[in-house]
């Protein structure tokens, strides 16, 4: 036996046609709207979408971001080198300067943070 979904209008409480998405102050919200509703909120933010600019989309919290496939051998080489690094998160920029230095150097001897900024 099928099953038929039916969406309620989160304004009216009406038969929705589907669903809206939006995000505001950095949250995204979801919002299901009859035809007449959808009209009404795609005119309501017409001016401002206009006025706005289209950026892409936010990477999802808890997913690792693209970016150095050497993180680990990073923090290998500054706690052997004496730098403070968590086994987690974020490392320092000044480090990861220090690190890429040493190893453009030619050798991945210790190359302190001070030494990479006054370069």
């Amino acid at each position: 036996m099928a099953r038929e979904t039916v969406l309620i209008d989160d304004l009216d409480g009406g038969v929705a046609v589907g669903s809206v998405t939006f995000s505001y102050g950095g949250k995204t919200f979801v919002i299901d709207l009859n035809q007449a509703n959808t009209d009404l909120f795609d005119q309501a933010v017409a001016p401002f979408i206009e006025a706005g600019r289209e950026v892409e989309a936010f990477a999802a919290k808890g997913k690792p971001r693209a970016g150095r496939s050497d993180l680990a051998q990073i923090r290998e080489w500054a706690t052997a080198n004496g730098h403070e690094v968590s086994q987690r998160g974020r490392i320092g920029a000044d480090i990861v300067a220090a690190y890429d230095r040493a190893m453009e150097s030619g050798t991945q001897d210790e190359l302190s943070v001070e030494d990479s900024e006054v370069a």
